[in-house]
């Protein structure tokens, strides 16, 4: 039910950015512009529209555009709009040439949405990357309208069989994105998904528990030894528990005697953010070339650091041989269960893995805990040593000569 709120028109673009949403969908007067009003929906969307009566006393809606209007156009246009209704014309006219193609709508909706002049989205260089790999290849050049469920289905089958579900899922997620966007603007167009399209299971079904035993351990640390440096990328992410993004992302400049500093991204929950490195882990990090030009300690081409990790991960497999169904997200898992195993305070470990502490303890305990940090990950670093080299046993090889045949 659309509803009315008693507030002042709004007359500057700071005006509208500081509606908030409420229960219900409301709409706040722009001043000075009979018909043309801000419409805010209660999940906080906004957008200019437009309402008069036409020559047969019809009222007619028009959305203008979104709020990355600048206020003065959306009134120049709405005025417009409402001029159109009043003479008994569309609300716009009709374009007299070609549809947006893909590539087309994919440029308004990077700039309108996701680095458009009030923030950029963190998440903005890999939706580039998506656009880039999987959509633009097919579909640039076709009309974004054109683009049905069955070309979406057809996409999410190749991307889930040559990629997996999770990069499957990730390009649903931008193509769905596209299309809201598309539709608040577009009046006569209806997004053709229907729910559940996704490749992987809900929430419930799809929580892995997955952990490395020892055996694994030995298995993947002894084949990355022989991987160069995805190999290194394999062990430092077994001995800090960190996430791949960090690991991956890595810079000298981040690294100050022992220390790494963790960068942090905007609008990021938390990470572990200095960490007091033991030395094998250095030993690894300092084993890695410096490329003049590159200031990752993982370099990729050109000045960026190295990418398509599923690639990778295949091609690791096949020298690590039979560990069924193991994702490198399932090394964090395990380090933090290592770190259970060598008697880590459960405080600490989650400090360690960068997690949020929850309640009372994560609003008032400020201590930034570098130095308990540091020992924990020293205590991984010695557990993850004995399963490679267990006691009773002389057919692993040392763990620093494994890492030394990177």
């Amino acid at each position: 039910m659309l509803t009315r709120k008693n507030r002042n028109p709004v007359s500057t673009d700071l005006q509208v950015a500081g509606l908030t949403r409420a229960r219900a969908t409301y709409l706040v007067r722009v001043r000075n512009t009979p018909g043309l009003y801000v419409r805010v929906t209660p999940k906080g969307y906004k957008a200019f529209v437009a309402v008069a009566r036409d020559t047969h006393g019809k009222q007619i809606w028009h959305t203008v555009g979104g709020v990355e209007l600048d206020i003065a156009i959306a009134i120049e246009q709405g005025r417009e709009v409402i001029r159109r209704i009043k003479a008994g014309l569309p609300p716009v006219e009709a374009p007299a040439d070609r549809p947006q193609t893909v590539k087309e709508v994919w440029a308004e909706f990077y700039a309108g949405h996701i680095t458009n002049k009030r923030r950029v989205l963190r998440t903005a260089h890999e939706l580039q990357r998506l656009y880039e790999r999987f959509i633009l290849p097919r579909w640039g050049k076709r009309p974004f309208a054109d683009i049905g469920r069955g070309d979406v289905a057809r996409a999410l089958d190749t991307i889930e069989r040559d990629n997996g579900p999770h990069q499957a899922d990730q390009v649903l997620k931008l193509i769905r994105g596209m299309m809201v966007w598309y539709a608040g603007r577009n009046d006569d167009y209806l997004i053709p998904l229907i729910p559940r399209m996704g490749r992987v299971k809900e929430k419930k079904e799809r929580e892995r528990d997955r952990v490395l035993d020892h055996d694994e351990i030995r298995k993947v640390w002894n084949a990355a030894a022989d991987a160069g440096p995805f190999g290194g990328f394999i062990q430092l992410l077994l001995l800090t528990g960190q996430r791949r993004a960090k690991v991956g992302a890595m810079k000298w400049s981040a690294i100050d005697g022992q220390v790494w500093t963790i960068a942090t991204e905007d609008r990021e929950k938390g990470n572990a953010e200095a960490l007091v490195l033991p030395p094998l882990a250095l030993d690894i990090i300092n084993r890695q070339h410096r490329i003049v030009g590159n200031e990752y300690v993982f370099a990729g081409r050109g000045a960026g650091h190295f990418k398509g990790y599923s690639t990778r991960k295949r091609d690791l497999d096949v020298i690590v041989g039979d560990i069924p169904d193991w994702r490198l997200h399932d090394l964090r898992r395990t380090a933090r269960s290592l770190l259970a195993e060598a008697h880590v305070d459960r405080h600490i470990a989650e400090r360690v893995l960068g997690h949020v502490m929850p309640g009372v303890e994560g609003i008032y305990d400020r201590h930034d805990y570098q130095a308990e940090k540091g020992a924990a990950l020293q205590r991984l670093a010695d557990h993850i040593e004995t399963i490679l080299n267990p006691p009773t046993g002389d057919n692993v090889v040392s763990i620093r000569k494994a890492g030394a045949r990177q």
